[in-house]
C-alpha cells in the first residue's frame, strides 16, 4: 500500500526521487507532516461548517415556528 510517486511528483516533487534504473521512490517521512497539517486544517473547516450548520438550522426552526404562528393567526381571523 502506498502512493505512486509519478502522482505525488505533480504535487510534492521535493519527496519524490528516481534512481539510476528510472524506479521512483516516496520519502513518505516527509510526507507525514504535511499529511497531518491537512488533516488539522480540514478539522478545523469541518468543525466551523457544524457550526455554522447549527445556526443556520436554528434559523430554519425559528422561522418555521413563525410561519406556524402566522398560518394559525390567519386562521382565527376567518
Amino acid at each position: 500500500m502506498g502512493f505512486v510517486a509519478q502522482e505525488i511528483a505533480q504535487i510534492l516533487p521535493e519527496v519524490v526521487s528516481k534512481d539510476s534504473n528510472g524506479i521512483y521512490s516516496v520519502a513518505y517521512g516527509s510526507v507525514v507532516p504535511l499529511l497531518v497539517e491537512a488533516i488539522t486544517e480540514q478539522n478545523t473547516r469541518l468543525d466551523r461548517l457544524e457550526s455554522e450548520n447549527s445556526s443556520l438550522q436554528r434559523q430554519i426552526d425559528d422561522l418555521k415556528k413563525l410561519v406556524a404562528e402566522l398560518v394559525s393567526k390567519e386562521k382565527e381571523k376567518l
